[in-house]
């Protein structure tokens, strides 16, 4: 990895505790970066139980909640507290909407124990795995989405930011572990005096410190300090020749768009750390100041790992109709040319996670295989939604970590829309071609594919493969 990175981070402007060990309730996991709000659990699957006890720094009500999307809608949701006379209540609850969740007719929760000392709230109860109750979200060995919020009174109303969501596999989780020899460093804006637009786009091109000799980076994990105005952060490594520091504008300079664009590392609201697998970590050849903190140990593991960037490329010429519910749209990665541009023959690639970004006309991203599905909301949209770096416009990425890394960085599909009136069917040459960039090699594979206008016309359209070696 080169010692100078690309740090590259979106503003949009907009107008823990620590816990002692328990036998019962073995897992334990933060739900915030702040370390704020703690879950615990243990379960037992031929009794089809699972305990759970949440802590929170509040002296107000306290909720936590299974959903299916990440969102209140659908949520199986229980909220309890400690009134000031010392008194509790407690309620097995769901969401229909991102108003006050109904108390169910069914209790499915039982209240184990609900106490408020030094600060906090913690909340202990038990429930069946599945309930049969078509209010409660099951529990199985796939991985969930948990929601959390909290208030600072015993009013149960609205939260506002005290809330957050975070996927989790109750049943077949793996707790993380830090090998010895261990130390960080930060890659962080300095101080940097937010403009006031809605959409900023800043980069940075820093250098990192000398190691000494390889270490593996295992652990990447967010540092952010205005979550209501930090949208998204991207790391990328530059090409070796790249000597120099920058802080200005993204976009505009020759430097970012052709010497630095090698994915490292993302994050996006709604993100979390990112915990290497024990077999790979990353390679390292040794006023708002958010950013990202890497933990790197000596002790080097079987792989290196690398990012993989998939989705479709930022083109403003591709569009979202207006007034559609469900408007699709599909990134495939079409692995066949990736031997064209290894020099070492293409090994079985092991993907451990995926972290999936649109903006705010997404409903829905989904990984299959190597092709990403984009769902679109524009529904409250008169207009073409076009494709961009506004977070009114949209985006449809797929940013896959795997191990043994490659030589590939990026695999974006690009499309051309070639305005015709005599040919619905529309041509293109099938052909491949890759630059002569002395620095990056790019391969462009074009097959021809229709689709229909958002305006009355039909265009002929092609897409490309286009991907970046590193």
């Amino acid at each position: 990895m080169s010692s100078w990175l690309l740090f590259y981070t979106v503003l949009v402007w907009v107008l823990g505790s620590r816990v002692q060990a328990d036998g019962l309730l073995p897992f334990m996991v933060h739900l915030d970066p702040d370390q704020n709000v703690t879950l615990r659990w243990g379960f037992d699957q031929p009794q089809n139980e699972i305990t759970m006890e949440l802590t929170v720094k509040t002296e107000g009500w306290v909720g936590l909640g299974f959903s299916p999307n990440g969102g209140m809608a659908g949520a199986d949701l229980v909220i309890g507290g400690v009134f000031p006379n010392r008194s509790t209540y407690f309620s097995d609850r769901h969401a229909v909407g991102n108003s006050l969740p109904l108390v169910d007719r069914q209790q499915s929760y039982t209240l184990l124990s609900l106490n408020e000392a030094n600060g906090q709230t913690a909340m202990r109860f038990q429930r069946s795995l599945q309930t049969c109750d078509d209010d409660d979200v099951p529990i199985s060995t796939s991985p969930i989405k948990l929601i959390y919020a909290f208030g600072w009174t015993d009013e149960i109303r609205y939260h506002s930011s005290r809330r957050g969501t975070k996927e989790i596999n109750l049943l077949q989780y793996s707790p993380r572990t830090s090998p010895q020899s261990t130390s960080y460093f930060d890659i962080r804006a300095n101080n940097f005096t937010i403009p006031p637009k809605h959409t900023h786009y800043h980069c940075w091109i820093v250098k990192i410190p000398t190691l000494g000799a390889k270490h593996h980076i295992y652990r990447i994990e967010p540092i952010i300090r205005h979550v209501d105005i930090v949208h998204h952060i991207l790391l990328y490594g530059c090409h070796p020749i790249v000597n120099s520091t920058m802080d200005g504008m993204c976009y505009t300079s020759a430097v970012l768009s052709t010497l630095c664009l090698t994915v490292m590392s993302a994050w996006a609201i709604g993100g979390e750390a990112i915990d290497f697998p024990e077999a790979a970590g990353v390679s390292v050849d040794l006023i708002d100041d958010s950013g990202l903190r890497f933990h790197y140990t000596s002790q080097l593991r079987q792989y290196d790992a690398g990012v993989l960037d998939i989705g479709l490329f930022v083109n403003q010429n591709y569009v979202l109709p207006p007034k559609a519910t469900a408007f699709k749209s599909y990134g495939m990665c079409n692995t066949s040319h990736f031997q064209q541009l290894l020099k070492e023959p293409m090994p079985d690639l092991t993907a451990f996670m995926v972290l999936l970004h649109t903006h705010l006309a997404g409903r829905k991203i989904r990984g299959d295989g190597i092709v990403v599905e984009c769902t679109y909301d524009t529904a409250s949209r008169s207009g073409l939604t076009t494709f961009g770096l506004s977070t009114t416009n949209e985006m449809c990425f797929a940013f896959i970590l795997y191990y043994p890394a490659i030589d590939i960085s990026t695999c974006w599909k690009l499309y051309h829309c070639l305005w015709t009136y005599s040919d619905h069917e529309g041509h293109a040459d099938c052909r491949l071609q890759i630059s002569d960039d002395p620095y990056r090699k790019w391969c462009r594979s074009v097959s021809p594919r229709t689709h229909d206008a958002a305006v009355g016309r039909s265009p002929s359209s092609s897409m490309t493969d286009l991907l970046s070696i590193r």
